[in-house]
């Protein structure tokens, strides 16, 4: 789906992942080390030989096939989580470039690099100037049409999304590209920063994706069936990945 003319949303899996297309290559974008986000980048790049960047942070849990913060869930939550997490666990991948807060990368014109620690220690945003695009990963979640500060218990801290989420406000992005949920357009009076998930939401977000997962080795998708391994390395299509000349 083109979002905006050069930025497309590649629909049909988990996460959300989006497709730069410039003149020197292509450039998938991604914002964290989560598996549904960066499980299926180790096999990315095996096939199509792209450049890989992240945060140094996000870098050193991909090294290690694993998250970069802990999940703080407790109780029954806690026993199903650590009974199929490992089921969950992704290949381990040696990013090529680590990146910076404020780095202009050679993308579309100039895509610019912004911390955002909050949902993930090594989170990063992504603001294209020239089309005022943001890309805000998981630090934003989309809420009856708004957008509101990540939170609950795959947030590491809850004060500083608030806080970066500010930052993201600053730039004065007319589109929002979340990791999960619609593309928010004409972005004006749709920031809400007094946002807590209740208990009940935050119970009903865990068993989605653990109904997500089941479900999806029943479903034949590209002409075969998903077994538990292939569905691990292709969960999600990308972390950052510059295919061709584009970083």
């Amino acid at each position: 789906m083109e979002i905006y003319p050069g930025v497309h949303q590649i629909p049909g899996i988990i996460a959300n992942v989006y497709l730069i297309v410039d003149p020197n290559g292509l450039a998938l974008i991604d914002t964290h080390a989560d598996h549904d986000h960066y499980g299926s980048l180790a096999k990315l790049v095996a096939i199509t030989k792209a450049i890989s960047s992240s945060s140094a942070i996000e870098a050193e849990a991909m090294l290690n096939g694993a998250s970069s913060r802990p999940w703080k869930i407790f109780g029954l939550m806690a026993i199903l989580f650590n009974a199929v997490h490992p089921l969950f666990r992704s290949p381990a991948i040696a990013v090529d470039h680590t990146l910076t807060d404020g780095q202009i990368l050679l993308i579309h014109g100039g895509l610019q690099v912004v911390t955002t620690p909050l949902h993930a220690a090594g989170h990063l945003s992504y603001f294209l100037p020239s089309h005022r695009v943001l890309f805000v990963g998981d630090s934003l979640q989309v809420k009856n049409g708004m957008l509101v500060a990540s939170s609950g218990v795959n947030t590491l801290d809850e004060q500083q999304a608030i806080e970066s989420m500010k930052r993201q406000a600053s730039f004065g992005a007319e589109i929002v590209c979340p990791g999960h949920g619609p593309v928010i357009f004409n972005t004006a009076n749709k920031l809400k920063y007094n946002f807590v998930l209740n208990k009940h939401e935050i119970q009903g977000k865990f068993l989605y994706f653990l109904l997500v997962w089941l479900a999806s080795n029943c479903i034949p998708i590209a002409g075969f069936i998903i077994t538990i391994k292939q569905y691990i390395h292709i969960w999600n299509c990308a972390f950052l990945a510059s295919i061709g000349e584009g970083l």
